[in-house]
C-alpha cells in the first residue's frame, strides 16, 4: 500500500518537475544562442543544480520503469 502511494507521489512530483522544466526549456531550445548565454550567465552552482536535477529525474524514471 505504502509503495503504491509513494509511487504515485513520485510520479506526480516528476510530472510537475518535467512540465515546469519543459515550459522553461522550450523557449530556450527555440533560440540555441540564448540557451548558451543563459548557461554562461548562470552561477556555476545553478548549472550544477540543473544537471543534478536532470540526473535525478533520469535515474528515478529508470527505477520507475523497472517496477
Amino acid at each position: 500500500m505504502f509503495l503504491t502511494v509513494s509511487r504515485q507521489v513520485v510520479l506526480g512530483t516528476l510530472a510537475q518537475i518535467l512540465l515546469y522544466q519543459l515550459i522553461q526549456v522550450k523557449p530556450l531550445l527555440l533560440n540555441h544562442q540564448y540557451l548558451v548565454n543563459a548557461l554562461l550567465l548562470k552561477p556555476p552552482t545553478l548549472v550544477l543544480f540543473d544537471l543534478g536535477v536532470l540526473v535525478v529525474v533520469v535515474l528515478t524514471m529508470g527505477v520507475l520503469m523497472d517496477w
